[in-house]
């Protein structure tokens, strides 16, 4: 007896995302001499384009350099200024991918991509996890929510204005970044 099996094609299942912005968040935190300083960006735009027979995903995101907020009016507008992130100038953050790896069980793995801050492009990893993913009755929608980390020497960036204490610094180099987005379906507009 023979049988003969029929090849079925496989249909790559692709999802396009967009950010809810309201429940999403960028947050930084940077040593100075008196201990820790953190606050956070507004996120203007993030979509994620993800092709889970592959894995892999187009990530994009755009983040307002001016809103800085670490919760000093003082301490926000010297940052925004010339000798910081200069915003006048640069008035955006921007992320674009270029490789997704994901660990075997797709919930944890690394983004990488292209940071450009003041002016400046640089490679970026960003370690992954995934939070959650199910129906989410305020959109009446399924979702999925991720976080994204990394830590960048702000020098690669051009930030480089620093005030001498003693025989350090005010101002430590590396700044840890923290991602979480919301993500929901991608209307078509």
């Amino acid at each position: 007896m023979t049988t003969t099996s029929e090849e079925v094609p496989v249909t790559a299942t692709v999802a396009s995302w967009a950010a809810d912005l309201n429940h999403s968040s960028v947050t930084f935190r940077i040593r100075n001499f008196f201990g820790t300083v953190s606050g956070h960006f507004n996120l203007k735009q993030a979509t994620v384009t993800y092709d889970e027979s592959t894995p892999d995903a187009t990530v994009g995101a755009i983040i307002d350099a001016a809103s800085i907020d670490t919760g000093s009016e003082m301490r926000d507008g010297h940052v925004r200024g010339e000798g910081f992130l200069d915003t006048d100038t640069y008035p955006e953050i921007t992320f674009r991918s270029t490789a997704l790896r994901l660990d075997p069980g797709r919930e944890t793995g690394e983004l990488l991509g292209e940071l450009t801050a003041h002016g400046v492009t640089r490679a970026v990893t960003l370690r992954l996890q995934q939070l959650g993913r199910g129906y989410y009755p305020l959109a009446e929608a399924e979702a999925l929510v991720v976080a994204g980390e990394t830590e960048l020497d702000r020098n690669e960036f051009g930030v480089t204005q620093n005030m001498p204490w003693g025989e350090k610094t005010l101002l430590g180099n590396e700044i840890s970044i923290r991602i979480e987005l919301l993500l929901l379906p991608a209307t078509e507009e």
